[in-house]
């Protein structure tokens, strides 16, 4: 089951960026990305809230067509 996030920092590291990513019950995971994975993680959001914005209009459709 997945957690929930609670809070996360981006660092520039020595090689890169560290992310420090902390989930609700105080886990803590330490990763390093490269400048093009952070970008490829921000594309992702961005996709996935097109997706969810493109859903909402879908569902305003329908209810206009009632």
């Amino acid at each position: 089951m997945a957690k929930m996030l609670e809070q996360f920092t981006v660092k520039r590291a020595k090689d890169g960026f560290l992310l420090t990513i902390e989930d609700e019950s105080g886990s803590v995971t330490k990763l390093l990305a490269d400048e093009d994975q952070l970008v490829e993680i921000v594309d992702e959001i961005e996709r996935a809230q097109e997706l969810e914005e493109a859903d909402g209009d879908e569902d305003d459709a329908d209810e206009d067509d009632e």
